[in-house]
């Protein structure tokens, strides 16, 4: 027997689809608005001017905070706001999400993001070690932060840690590395990575050893910069490249030396990486998705010149050698893919559908938000007798248990691709639920 459903409410505001304004950030990472992905969003969003010299680094849509998310039809209005006064019947199986659906606001987080410049090299805290450093780091919503990357070209990052001999291998290769670090630590590093005795204290007192090196920083990375471009190009590195980059633009960043202990690692369009509490990681390159839980809990260490907390940083961090997994997401319709990561409050899918194609939306239990990356449309809602456009920029926020159908626009050369977010409830179409030519 179905079990009832429970009505919540504050007042009797409801629509199946409300069309909502997201936000733009600026970080001096950020590619520069007349290449900006971001910039294109959120120019298409608002149909907001774009500054062509500046940098646009995120287009978020998230009800944490109230300027991120909006109503279209009234600005004033958050979304968070918006959810707190819907009239919803619940099903009894999630009631305790939408107990702090009310309370909090959405529990995920949908950013755009071009990056022109690396990003600070940070982590996001377990959710512990999040609720010990709230109050020292003013952490609004102090939980766990899982993150999941979806590149939407070309993205180029640093992601977890090398395994313990390959960074022996650093130490014994790069001797400015080893200077800053400091002889001693260093050698007993490189002796126990010999002997498999190295364990996670270890590589944490390694990175302090090269925060709080008596050695200069400064004088260590100029001097490694100096001696690699002189070497031959054939014997220097790509990690060599890569810190010779870094030096340049953080000339006093000991953590320049990062490309020595973590992962390298390139994305192609489609692939997926996710990263787990208490993993380091900059992205250095690159246009993506971005999908997370709802929290500003992140520790930058280094790469930035914003405030830092490299010490802290370092304490974050849990050791993990385990081959870095690249998703290509989950085939769930001729047009469509499903990133599903191993945690609960976020899903992605995303479609894209040519000219003239549908593609049926089936209903979910909680609420989702869809946005438009490329080309137009339109949704329909209520057996086709509720059409509503779609063209770049367009987000909507979607109501529990709407069913709708998207169409592309016919004769169209640009396929509408478009985005949908979501809890992680299984609730991607089926296999059989193909797009079909209208």
């Amino acid at each position: 027997m179905e079990s009832p459903k429970v009505r919540m409410a504050l007042n009797p505001l409801h629509s199946k689809a409300v069309s909502l304004y997201g936000a733009a950030t600026q970080h001096r990472w950020g590619r520069p608005g007349r290449s900006s992905l971001a910039a294109h969003i959120n120019a298409h969003n608002k149909t907001a001017p774009t500054h062509p010299d500046q940098p646009y680094s995120e287009f978020i849509l998230s009800s944490q905070q109230p300027h991120q998310a909006v109503l279209e039809a009234t600005p004033t209005v958050s979304l968070h706001d918006y959810i707190q006064s819907q009239v919803i019947e619940v099903d009894p199986n999630v009631i305790h999400f939408y107990r702090r659906l009310h309370s909090q606001g959405l529990p995920y987080t949908l950013r755009i993001v071009s990056v022109a410049y690396p990003q600070p090299l940070r982590v996001h805290p377990d959710a512990a070690t999040c609720e010990s450093l709230a109050k020292e780091l003013s952490f609004q919503n102090p939980i766990g932060r899982p993150v999941m990357l979806v590149a939407l070209g070309q993205v180029d990052c640093l992601f977890g840690f090398q395994s313990f001999s390959s960074i022996a291998g650093e130490l014994l290769r790069v001797p400015e590395f080893m200077d800053a670090v400091g002889q001693t630590a260093a050698e007993q590093f490189v002796r126990r990575a010999k002997s498999s005795s190295v364990s996670q204290t270890h590589i944490v007192q390694l990175i302090m050893g090269l925060l709080q090196s008596e050695n200069s920083a400064s004088d260590c990375l100029s001097a490694a910069a100096a001696r690699l471009r002189k070497m031959p190009k054939d014997t220097v590195t790509e990690s060599d490249v890569c810190f010779m980059s870094l030096q340049q633009l953080y000339p006093d960043d000991p953590m320049c030396f990062a490309v020595y202990f973590l992962n390298r690692v390139k994305l192609k369009e489609g692939n997926a990486i996710f990263i787990h509490e208490n993993e380091p990681y900059s992205i250095l390159e690159g246009d993506f998705m971005e999908a997370s839980t709802s929290s500003d809990a992140y520790v930058i260490g280094g790469l930035s010149n914003v405030t830092k907390h490299p010490i802290i940083f370092a304490r974050c961090l849990s050791y993990d050698d385990s081959p870095i997994e690249i998703s290509n997401g989950e085939r769930v319709s001729e047009c469509g893919v499903s990133y599903v990561p191993p945690v609960p409050e976020f899903q992605l899918l995303d479609f894209k559908l040519p000219g003239g194609v549908s593609q049926q939306m089936v209903e979910t239990i909680t609420p989702s938000v869809i946005l438009v990356l490329g080309g137009s449309g339109y949704i329909a809602l209520d057996a086709g007798t509720v059409l509503m456009p779609l063209r770049v920029g367009s987000l909507y926020y979607l109501s529990p248990q709407t069913p709708f159908l998207v169409t592309s626009r016919k004769g169209s050369l640009n396929p509408l691709r478009f985005v949908q977010i979501g809890v992680n409830e299984s609730a991607a179409p089926s296999r059989s639920s193909g797009c079909s030519v209208m």
